[in-house]
């Protein structure tokens, strides 16, 4: 035997040379053959690549194949799983956006399950093992069981005496005993109907206040409150009171749900209304105050808050001019009469620089942002420069900047760029700039990018980039 035959003996069976012949591999053969099963042996033989790689070959292959059987299996190829190379990117963005709310839609959805009690409806609860409701009703039933017996003879109530059975009767009516078992079943009752009727009469007054029927609604919360008292239905029958301008009333309310649940932002809120509307304007500020401590970015009580102030500042105005106040320095008793001196009189009225340096070092040593953003309010944007610049500091400026971003641009955007372009000309802005930290500066370009966000005829956003060039 040659080597030629002896390595054609070891071949594969499904090797290209054993089963299709190499004069099969042409476009001619191809084109010409009809036998689905040998075209296939053929494109098999091709994409094992023994006999050499011939991708156009392969492709009128199947060409060939697919006009001789469509759902051939030959054709069938294999996919890869796809990566994010595989999409074009907004493609891949909208992937990602699914995916992110279903994950999201999932962790709330988790977080209501978990809070969710097992048993929706006190109700639908089964009695607790062994508890006296459970033995009472054995107990009943094991009796039951034991007087249901074979009736009596006729001859037996011959023997029956009537007027002993009578007067077991009435003893056993005047017996105590059954007294002490009735309020221990009825014990849990009254509790349980209560608080569904409270509820329901809640929920009913709800309905009244959303169709406009106040005073209706009051009736209906008074009866819930007459059931179960909640700060929730103190509160609601609060706010029914102020569409009613029952000032008093809601006052009431609101001190009655605070008793009950003392950091209530709705009460605060509504108490603060209550007493704007009662004109007691300092109460009215310190609720308020209350109420931003605990949430500082609530539009409506910052909104109020404005309000509050300014009623409290033209009243003051209205009350008088201000007094000028003398201070008078006067020496230590131990010192020559003669050596006394009495020092300059200073006027509360004209000093404005002293009264702004003591307002704003008040609020910057308390942390007080909003007590600053109100003083930013008040004071012109061109008297800024001279009534700072003596105590400009790197931590006074960003106090400031944090300030104005925080309490003042959502509401008075034109103010704020009217203050920064001011600012600018004040004395060693450029060396303070310098001396922000990290925290302030992210805070300047937050400003700059939502007054760039600002559509207003006051400034454009030319004049937004070119101050936040001078700052940033």
């Amino acid at each position: 035997m040659s080597a030629a035959e002896a390595a054609s003996a070891l071949e594969a069976p499904g090797s290209s040379s054993w089963s299709v012949p190499v004069e099969h591999l042409d476009y001619s053969f191809i084109q010409s053959c009809s036998d689905l099963k040998h075209l296939e042996q053929i494109l098999r033989v091709l994409r094992s690549g023994q006999d050499g790689f011939y991708p156009h070959l392969i492709e009128f292959c199947e060409e060939r194949i697919e006009k001789l059987d469509p759902e051939s299996r030959a054709l069938r190829k294999e996919n890869r799983a796809a990566t994010a190379a595989s999409f074009s990117t907004e493609e891949w963005r909208s992937i990602s956006e699914d995916l992110q709310l279903w994950e999201s839609s999932m962790r709330l959805r988790e977080a209501e399950l978990k809070q969710r009690p097992i048993f929706s409806e006190a109700a639908n609860v089964p009695p607790v093992r062994c508890s006296n409701l459970v033995q009472r009703s054995v107990s009943a039933a094991g009796r039951t069981e034991k007087t249901s017996c074979v009736p009596r003879p006729y001859r037996d109530w011959d023997r029956f005496d009537v007027e002993a059975e009578c007067a077991n009767t009435e003893e056993s009516d005047r017996n105590p005993c059954h007294a002490c078992i009735r309020p221990a079943e009825l014990e849990t009752t009254p509790t349980v109907s209560s608080k569904a009727l409270s509820v329901q009469e809640k929920d009913q007054g709800n309905e009244a206040f959303r169709s406009g029927d106040y005073e209706e609604a009051v009736a209906y919360y008074s009866r819930s409150l007459s059931l179960a008292s909640s700060a929730a239905v103190f509160n609601n029958r609060a706010q029914a009171h102020i569409r009613l301008q029952c000032w008093s009333a809601a006052l009431n309310d609101c001190d009655a749900a605070l008793q009950l649940e003392p950091g209530n932002v709705k009460a605060l809120l509504r108490r603060a209304t209550a007493h704007k509307h009662l004109g007691r304007l300092q109460e009215s500020h310190d609720d308020l105050r209350a109420v931003l401590l605990i949430e500082p970015h609530n539009a409506t009580a910052l909104q109020l808050l404005m309000e509050v102030t300014r009623l409290m500042t033209d009243s003051r105005c209205s009350s008088g001019p201000r007094r000028s106040v003398t201070i008078t320095e006067v020496d230590d008793d131990d010192e020559d009469e003669g050596s006394s001196a009495v020092g300059p009189s200073v006027s509360l009225r004209s000093s404005n620089t002293f009264e702004f340096g003591q307002a704003l070092n008040s609020a910057l040593s308390g942390g007080d942002l909003l007590t600053c953003a109100e003083l930013m309010r008040s004071v012109t944007s061109e008297c800024l420069p001279r009534l700072i610049g003596t105590q400009l500091d790197g931590h006074t400026l960003g106090f400031i900047i944090r300030a104005l971003n925080t309490h003042l641009l959502h509401t008075h955007p034109e103010l704020v760029f009217q203050h920064l372009q001011q600012l600018q000309t004040a004395r060693r802005l450029t060396m303070v700039l310098m001396l922000l930290d990290g925290e302030d500066r992210t805070q300047l370009s937050q400003i700059f990018q939502k007054l760039h966000a600002v559509q207003t005829q006051a400034f454009s956003q030319n004049d937004v980039t070119n101050l936040a060039n001078k700052y940033l």
